[in-house]
């Protein structure tokens, strides 16, 4: 399993004094630690952003550790650090989220706060781990000079450096396994597109090929980058980005020198929805939408997306009338997004034809001039919206 990101309550409600998705968090880490015990693994792997934070609550700390414990007594289990659990100071080991974990020296837990290859004795035989937590950006600064994305090239090319000498120095009969939570070039990005772009440490996927396996956190989406290498995919939907995904944790039959056998199994995750709509000047208060696509069955339980399609903004109490509705129709949680029509902005004003490249340039020069990578990295991120 990978991108948990125990402790987030976004798109949550209150549910007996605990955020919806942190009950939902634990409640996976609960079925993870079953699915464990059903399949008769061997080995457990956790590959990054377990928790959200890097500065994670005393009951999340306890939930991880519980888990933790659980699995350690059926098999053993690893844990590699993401980009949200990492070192609250970087390049300062001794602040890392896992560093409790670490010191802990619970048995049967191996936990990776630093590139590093280690044996696994398991159940079945040894396993050589090769483990990548996230390699961040800055880890270089004070070493390598220039910008951000130049000391971002630097890491990327000490991570693939790093995954090539492991796979050569893999002589053993052993299964090697390399557990990286780290973007690969070529892969579907998800609910983390804004983080990963133009500051993301990536290396190719060519750089995993001599693995007899490898398992990746970090990128959302459930995805096959080789016979070899896999993302396990967050299990639980973040955002509306990841609509339509399936999520969960893999299973997989690995030994030396042959083609791992993957098998997914899927978490009744909480579903994301999107349902269309249009809003007409002088629509009175009480008409609203309701067409049966929109509150059907579907929307029960889900995250909801309300996306309006307006020749003038709604007034406020419509978008309120509209909500209530959808929470009525047992929707969980429901965000509404509005989109005036062109030829409508034209008409309330310069102001409304400004886009979000310009406003940027604009809050820029105000606190002392314009950045052109910022601006580079908005048009990568928006797509040249206008």
């Amino acid at each position: 399993m990978s991108d948990l990101h125990l402790g987030s309550g976004r798109y949550g409600m209150p549910e007996g004094g605990v955020n919806s998705r942190v009950r939902e968090a634990r409640n996976f880490l609960d079925w993870f630690v079953r699915l464990v015990e059903l399949e008769h693994a061997d080995l457990a792997v956790w590959a990054g952003d377990t928790f959200d934070t890097r500065r994670p609550g005393p009951a999340d700390l306890r939930t991880v550790a519980e888990a933790a414990s659980r699995i350690a007594r059926l098999c053993p289990l690893v844990v590699v650090g993401g980009n949200h659990d990492g070192a609250a100071v970087v390049g300062d080991a001794e602040s890392h989220t896992l560093g409790w974990l670490q010191a802990v020296q619970m048995p049967g837990v191996y936990v990776a706060t630093e590139p590093v290859r280690f044996p696994v004795a398991t159940a079945a035989g040894t396993v050589q781990v090769c483990a990548q937590p996230y390699p961040h950006p800055r880890s270089l600064d004070g070493e390598v000079g220039g910008t951000v994305g130049e000391r971002q090239a630097a890491v990327s090319r000490e991570a693939e450096r790093q995954a090539h000498a492991w796979a050569a120095e893999a002589q053993s009969p052993d299964p090697t396994i390399y557990v990286g939570h780290l973007s690969v070039a070529g892969a579907s990005l998800g609910a983390e597109r804004v983080m990963r772009s133009g500051w993301d440490v990536t290396i190719p996927v060519d750089a995993l090929a001599g693995y007899d396996l490898a398992l990746l956190g970090h990128l959302h989406a459930r995805q096959r980058l080789r016979a070899n290498a896999w993302y396990c995919g967050s299990p639980m939907c973040w955002d509306w980005s990841e609509e339509g995904q399936t999520k969960g944790a893999l299973v997989v039959d690995v030994a030396r020198g042959e083609e791992p056998r993957v098998r997914a199994v899927d978490f009744p995750a909480r579903p994301v929805r999107t349902v269309d709509l249009s809003y007409h000047a002088g629509a009175p208060y009480n008409d609203l939408p309701h067409p049966p696509e929109a509150w059907s069955d579907s929307i029960r339980g889900a995250m909801l997306r309300l996306r309006v399609d307006a020749d003038r903004r709604p007034e406020a109490a419509w978008r309120a009338r509209l909500e209530r509705e959808a929470y009525a129709a047992g929707a969980h949680y429901v965000r509404t997004d509005v989109t005036v029509r062109e030829a409508q902005r034209q008409n309330e004003g310069p102001a409304a034809r400004v886009g979000p490249e310009e406003r940027l340039r604009a809050w820029l020069a105000a606190r002392g001039g314009a950045d052109e990578a910022l601006l580079e990295l908005a048009r990568d991120i928006t797509g040249g919206a206008r």
